[in-house]
């Protein structure tokens, strides 16, 4: 993987978007498995594979960092996933977060500055027969901190949520300054 990574440092392009992150998590396990020499990395037993897929996480994340450190922006999307949260004081609760393997989701949430989560807000009206309430998607927003239902956060003290648009963003970050 890292010859990828390798590559990139000669681009003059200031944004660097990985897309998703969820299907290089894909690639990232089938190395590690074709370096334990195994069909998947569920063969290699005793969590040992997940634990090989965390070090090639941070390895990859080190060679992002090191265009992130010449002034670039790294931009992730990622699927979500539904996941149970068993609350030890009350009832457990349901919430989305970022669709990787728990390791591989601690080490890429831990690196990002912000993690975001895109929605439409939901809106309820009146059925057009006056006697039932739909819900129907309204404005597409963006949710910068974290909730019960939602993982995410930011270092850039952005409000709880944002239109999602690049204007929303002008306020928080800056052009990069590409170091060559």
């Amino acid at each position: 993987m890292g010859y990828v990574v390798a590559d990139l440092p000669t681009t003059e392009y200031a944004t660097i978007v990985v897309d998703t992150v969820d299907w290089l998590e894909k690639l990232l396990m089938a190395e590690v498995a074709h370096r334990a020499g195994k069909a998947t990395i569920d063969d290699i037993g005793f969590g040992r594979g997940y634990q090989s897929l965390e070090k090639l996480w941070k390895e990859v994340l080190n060679g992002l960092g090191f265009l992130w450190n010449q002034g670039r922006n790294i931009v992730f999307t990622c699927h979500e996933t539904v996941d149970k949260f068993a609350d030890p004081e009350g009832d457990g609760y349901n919430y989305y977060r970022p669709a990787l393997h728990r390791n591989g989701s601690s080490c890429v949430t831990e690196w990002c500055d912000e993690v975001l989560f895109c929605k439409h807000r939901r809106v309820s009206r009146k059925a057009d027969d006056g006697k039932r309430t739909v819900a129907v998607a309204g404005e597409r927003i963006i949710i910068c901190n974290n909730t019960q239902a939602i993982e995410a956060k930011n270092r850039l003290g952005m409000p709880d949520e944002l239109p999602m648009s690049i204007e929303s963003f002008y306020g928080f970050i800056q052009k990069p300054e590409i170091s060559k």
